[in-house]
């Protein structure tokens, strides 16, 4: 039987981070409702693990807040980033399906709030109502379509442009002229796994833009010294 939140205040906080990811925000209340039951929330600091390799998850996650770093240690014990995932996003919907064991592993990189949605409670709601389960196809349809968008965006776009709109997204007002300071990730290479480069060409690419007068990198600061120009200008060469 699933496992029902504890109180409306518990409820809420799911309800709300649900409606808040890609993957289940499309959905109706009463849908989300429903899913709510299966959810438990999380509250995980900095370097926690939510699951190593080999590990068979529970369920999958959606993150209300934090940043999580999923990964694969390769035989000498050094860490391969596979993806950063932000607010809003869900990762590990493969555990809904297959109880298989994990091929990566995943830790916060900040204090984060998630919401584990639990495999067997949810496999039961869906065998209860047939219904919720074409719902939660086409949702999770839409999900992987824009994945695939952004995937092919991605390869279609230089480094620097690349930069550009990470920065560019963390800016308030990104049609302002002041300058606007964004705050980098901890590790370089977080950012560098993040818009799909190696660390090295983050660092160059980087350097560049500083001295093209675009940015003004300070510590773990980098400041858009003019969002409006920066978003027109002509990075491609």
């Amino acid at each position: 039987m699933p496992n029902y939140p504890v109180n409306q205040a518990e409820t809420s906080k799911i309800l709300g981070i649900l409606q808040s990811t890609r993957l289940f925000g499309e959905l109706g209340d009463l849908d989300l409702r429903n899913i709510a039951q299966c959810c438990d929330v999380r509250l995980a600091p900095k370097g926690t693990y939510l699951f190593h390799e080999g590990d068979s998850p529970a369920g999958f996650y959606l993150i209300g807040k934090g940043t999580i770093n999923v990964h694969r240690l390769d035989e000498a014990g050094r860490e391969t980033v596979i993806r950063i995932f932000r607010e809003g996003e869900s990762f590990g919907e493969v555990f809904l399906a297959d109880n298989s064991p994990s091929p990566v592993s995943a830790r916060t990189e900040t204090t984060s709030t998630l919401l584990l949605v639990r495999r067997t409670d949810l496999s039961h709601l869906i065998a209860g109502q047939p219904g919720i389960a074409m719902r939660l196809l086409a949702s999770m349809s839409r999900h992987l379509r824009s994945l695939v968008d952004k995937l092919g965006s991605l390869q279609h776009r230089t480094v620097a442009e690349r930069i550009r709109e990470w920065l560019l997204l963390r800016c308030p007002d990104p049609e302002g002229n002041q300058p606007v300071a964004v705050r980098l990730p901890s590790k370089k290479y977080l950012l560098a796994a993040e818009i799909g480069t190696a660390p090295e060409t983050l660092s160059r690419n980087l350097a560049r833009l500083r001295d093209e007068g675009w940015i003004s990198p300070s510590g773990e600061l980098i400041t858009v010294l003019d969002p409006k120009a920066f978003a027109s200008a002509d990075l491609v060469s």
